[in-house]
């Protein structure tokens, strides 16, 4: 649905590719199936990007909202900026830790 969509919820077809259903519910008082995804670029939650979709019994999508960002361009997402011997010598002292 979010990919057939993407250009009405003005994100990038590929930021819809993998999203996370996060949690789901039905509601008993009138059916209707709730479901909210969270996200991820590269196998990482992006921060704030949520969405979510409600269904009918049938389930057609009566109302859905996003707030996907774009996927990002090549990133070192998967390179540390900070080798891991660096990242604890500039945490240890905040820790008390010599």
């Amino acid at each position: 649905f979010f990919r057939d969509r993407a250009a009405s919820l003005r994100t990038d077809v590929d930021a819809l590719a993998t999203p996370f259903v996060t949690a789901s519910y039905t509601d008993p008082h009138n059916g209707l199936t709730h479901v909210y995804y969270r996200q991820e670029y590269n196998g990482l939650p992006v921060l704030n990007a949520t969405a979510n979709a409600s269904l009918d019994k049938q389930g057609r999508v009566l109302s859905a909202a996003s707030s996907f960002v774009d996927a990002p361009a090549e990133t070192n997402l998967n390179r540390p900026a900070l080798s891991a011997a660096a990242a604890l010598s500039r945490v240890a002292p905040l820790l008390g830790v010599e």
